[in-house]
């Protein structure tokens, strides 16, 4: 599966979540590579951007380190003059995998399992509240074992 921009066309491909999970018709949440910049893994609900991974470093999304470490698969990245393309590389030919967004916009690499159209995560981007877009401001920290979430840089105030 490829996830990406054809620039010549205008056309994107991207991944949808479910209205929930007995419902697959389209939910509230859109994955997708946001072309300005750096081309950049996006997650969106409605209008409101709700993660960000971070630009492509050479290996991987530079805000998913998690995609990385993974021995089935690996992350690619394909940028060329008319497109640009994201998606998984399996490093076995006997697995296959879909690459899938839940009803709470949280993208899963799956096993497929053609008797079953559900699975368990191998994989997932997005996990806890500090992974949420913007949660503590341009100059928050984020820290989820903490009561409160967010905080400041030592030296700032709110």
């Amino acid at each position: 599966m490829k996830l990406g921009w054809n620039l010549k066309t205008g056309f994107s491909r991207n991944l949808t979540s479910r209205k929930n999970g007995n419902d697959p018709s389209p939910g509230d949440f859109t994955g997708w590579i946001d072309p300005h910049g750096f081309p950049k893994l996006v997650v969106n609900q409605g209008s409101i951007r709700v993660d960000r991974d971070g630009p492509w470093n050479g290996v991987r999304f530079s805000g998913s380190p998690e995609l990385n470490s993974h021995p089935v698969f690996k992350p690619f990245f394909v940028s060329l003059n008319e497109e640009f393309y994201t998606g998984f590389e399996h490093t076995s030919n006997s697995f296959i995998s879909r690459f899938v967004m839940d009803q709470s916009g949280v993208l899963q690499l799956q096993p497929w399992n053609e008797h079953k159209l559900e699975g368990t995560a191998l994989q997932t981007v997005h996990k806890d509240r500090c992974d949420n877009y913007g949660i503590c401001g341009a100059y928050g920290l984020c820290n989820i074992n903490n009561s409160h979430v967010c905080s400041c840089l030592e030296g700032f105030k709110p």
